[in-house]
């Protein structure tokens, strides 16, 4: 499974992933074969990118969370917020459902890990981005021997940690330039407007609305509204603090593109005991695949390979199927497991934009070969 850019698409590719609308409505499942007409019609609803078969036997990353849960709780949060907003109130509804389905899975799935980010729209953002972090700070959650009932109170403050958002016009969220000091103010306030609407709530703890208030706060003191530090901090605001920071890194925002998971713990790596605990970045780490399948790399040998599947032992020697070679030639079924050859390494990840195109011409050559392969 393949992210590649639409305006990259061509007859023949296969829908890997589902293509939905910003109603979170299906337009195209699994398996379907794109025509011509499927393509235009997705250039015409700026849908930027989407997920295609690789026909290459990379192992699809099926995640500890279902699509259709993570699916289901994106549109629940959503009607929450359109509630809100019509009665003023805070709309719990099926939040509390959803939270309980996450915690389920990821019980049952303990030794799965996240691996490549879903995609996400600019109108949809706040709320698929909301459940993702949600998932992450559940799993560290999980992973710091929480009980039931503090695992849920940590999910509940995390899935919401952002419906002060609710009331940030969406032309500042969605801002490609930067943003002013005005424009800063204006978002800065989404931690009280949020708090606030949580703790007049009878279905939410006080501990949880510290989560909204908080998860901007800082170790170091840099951080907002009150600019707390260190344990003036609550653990589960730090938790949610490394888990929105992880999430919002690995995804394509307006200003730029996403990271990889490898370089959005890197950075998060470079804020240990400064912004946020270690401990916590610890525990979010072993639940992140820095490499996972369908990650497109550069070798130290110089050739672009596409991580196949991983090795259990070391996350950081995976399965790669080369595809090209430094000198552009491409390859045919190579595989090569860097468990097995110490002599090569990892030397970079493409960046999102190059990976989509590297992506799209090696599925052009091989459903449309235009030349021999090596």
């Amino acid at each position: 499974m393949l992210q590649v850019l639409c305006q990259d698409l061509f007859p023949g590719m296969v829908v890997a992933r589902p293509i939905v609308d910003n109603l979170n409505r299906v337009l195209l499942s699994p398996g379907q074969v794109l025509t011509e007409y499927y393509i235009r019609r997705i250039k015409e609803m700026d849908i930027p990118v989407i997920f295609v078969e690789d026909g290459m036997g990379v192992e699809e990353d099926q995640g500890p969370v279902s699509w259709e849960t993570a699916h289901k709780a994106a549109r629940t949060l959503r009607q929450s917020y359109e509630n809100c907003l019509r009665t003023g109130q805070l709309q719990i509804g099926d939040i509390s459902g959803q939270v309980d389905q996450i915690i389920e899975e990821l019980l049952a799935n303990r030794s799965a890990m996240i691996g490549m980010a879903g995609l996400k729209s600019h109108d949809e953002y706040t709320y698929q981005h909301s459940v993702h972090v949600c998932i992450l700070a559940v799993m560290v959650g999980i992973s710091l021997g929480y009980s039931r009932p503090r695992v849920r109170e940590l999910g509940m403050g995390a899935i919401l940690h952002d419906i002060g958002k609710m009331f940030i016009p969406r032309e500042i969220l969605n801002k490609a330039e930067g943003l002013s000091e005005i424009d800063w103010e204006i978002v800065r306030e989404h931690a009280w407007k949020g708090f606030n609407l949580m703790r007049r709530s009878n279905r939410v703890t006080l501990i949880s609305a510290h989560v909204a208030l908080q998860h901007h706060e800082r170790l170091d003191g840099s951080g907002y509204p009150r600019s707390l530090c260190g344990e003036a901090i609550h653990e589960y605001a730090q938790i949610t603090a490394v888990a929105d920071i992880f999430d919002a890194l690995v995804s394509d925002r307006p200003y730029r593109s996403a990271y990889s998971n490898k370089q959005a713990l890197d950075i998060l790596n470079s804020y240990r005991d400064v912004k946020i605990k270690s401990k916590f970045i610890d525990h979010l780490q072993d639940c992140i695949n820095p490499y996972p399948a369908g990650t497109i790399v550069e070798l130290s040998n110089g050739d672009i390979a596409i991580v196949a599947s991983n090795n259990n032992n070391q996350a950081d020697r995976p399965v790669v199927k080369p595809i090209f070679s430094a000198l552009g030639h491409a390859y045919k079924n190579q595989v090569l497991d860097l468990e097995q050859h110490p002599d090569i390494d990892i030397a970079g990840i493409l960046d999102p934009e190059q990976s989509r195109r590297v992506a799209a011409q090696y599925l052009r050559l091989k459903i449309r070969p235009s030349h021999p392969y090596q």
